[in-house]
């Protein structure tokens, strides 16, 4: 519910690494074989702009998405068709 209750799973999802700062802004996605992706953006290490970036998502027992990123290695799925949606 976007009322709550609301629990806390520890640590955050996405934190900065040495490649990576500030990641934010996420939207979750899965692809035609039902993998989930995280796709997302970051300063890049020289704060020469802020990339798009794109993580695969575990599901923990607890229920809880798991990630290892942001990304170091630019693993990304297979795109067949993007779909641009305008507000």
């Amino acid at each position: 519910s976007p009322l709550g209750p609301f629990e806390k799973a520890g640590e955050p999802f996405l934190t900065s690494n040495q490649r990576w700062e500030g990641p934010g802004h996420a939207f979750l996605t899965q692809d035609r074989k039902g993998k989930d992706w995280l796709v997302y953006h970051a300063w890049d290490e020289k704060h020469e702009g802020r990339q798009v970036l794109i993580d695969p998502v575990t599901w923990g027992a607890d229920g809880w998405p798991h990630m290892k990123g942001p990304s170091s290695s630019g693993v990304a799925p297979k795109l067949y068709r993007a779909t641009l949606v305008s507000f």
